[in-house]
């Protein structure tokens, strides 16, 4: 019998695709614990990764370690491009667009692997290798039982809950109460934690990932193509991944703490703590006295139990 309140353990078959650029390749360890440690049968995971023409030997050795350990390794697949401009070589993998970004090739490459080879999977699960996600993520998105669902991550650039609405030929951030799990709808929420069912693919012109036809990139361009074809986004908070940074430092979508918190100067590092903070609140620096707002990017949780064992320092938006 199902507990109230758990996810249901599912048995779909889940290709789940990650697309590798040698500019991820800091993350890749926490990612992969995140994966390895996903409540999900292992035996239904196929694991597809995508790789670009610049991944080093070191990158490509992690590969290897991961599906060396992964419990059904005839179930790993490593899907290479060597596009360089208007390769014909390539011509039969990934349509070219010339100002494409490397994401929309590596998400093209993947998404013809799973198309061509792996038909029968009822699901692309779309997870960023700077992601970290929880071991109940994807039996949460499976239970919405919707054709696309995403869960609630951060951005890296501007550090706002990835949930936006599409108006007028721009994109705008939306309102997000970070306090409730209650699932809602979107124009987009990026392709870094988005399970989608394999049937979508063959109703939009997925061929073509690009960042040309509306301006932005290559997941907003699916987004919109999905939406004129009649599907919705649904956000499911109750999913919220780690995203990494450069530094190595991961932010998450969840509630700023009342007490007990410590911010620090992006100038200097200069860091000091607060009893209380409110959004957007002014703080002068104690060291190179220059104004800043605690922007809850800056906040750090003085211990973070979701932190244990990952690897990586744990900031809340």
């Amino acid at each position: 019998m199902r507990v109230s309140g758990t996810p249901q353990l599912n048995t779909e078959e889940i290709a789940l695709c990650i697309p590798i650029s040698e500019s991820k390749s800091y993350s890749f360890m926490d990612f992969a614990r995140g994966i390895f440690e996903l409540d999900y049968p292992k035996d239904k995971l196929h694991i597809v990764f995508s790789l670009d023409n610049f991944c080093a030997k070191e990158v490509e050795k992690k590969i290897e370690k991961f599906i060396e350990h992964w419990p059904f390794p005839k179930n790993c697949y490593v899907v290479e491009t060597t596009l360089k401009g208007n390769d014909p070589k390539c011509s039969d993998i990934i349509p070219w667009k010339t100002r494409a970004s490397y994401a929309a090739q590596l998400r093209n490459l993947y998404t013809h692997f799973v198309t061509d080879r792996l038909g029968w999977v009822d699901y692309i699960f779309s997870v960023g290798s700077d992601i970290v996600l929880e071991k109940d993520s994807l039996n949460v998105l499976l239970d919405m039982k919707q054709e696309i669902a995403s869960g609630l991550y951060v951005s890296r650039i501007q550090h706002r809950p990835l949930a936006l609405s599409f108006e007028d030929g721009k994109w705008s951030y939306d309102e997000v109460d970070l306090n409730s799990n209650q699932p809602f709808t979107a124009d987009w929420s990026g392709l870094d934690c988005a399970l989608i069912r394999r049937e979508v693919f063959s109703k939009i012109n997925w061929d073509n990932f690009t960042v040309d036809k509306y301006g932005v990139g290559e997941d907003g361009y699916f987004y919109l193509e999905a939406w004129e074809k009649g599907y919705q986004l649904w956000i499911n908070p109750r999913v919220k991944p780690l995203h990494i940074q450069d530094d190595g430092q991961a932010i998450a979508a969840r509630p700023v703490p009342s007490l007990g918190l410590t911010i620090s100067c992006p100038n200097c590092g200069w860091k000091t703590k607060l009893g209380k903070i409110w959004k957007d609140i002014e703080v002068g620096c104690g060291n190179c006295k220059q104004p800043f707002y605690a922007d809850p990017f800056w906040v750090e949780r003085v211990l973070d139990e979701t932190a244990e064992g990952a690897g990586v320092s744990v900031s809340t938006i």
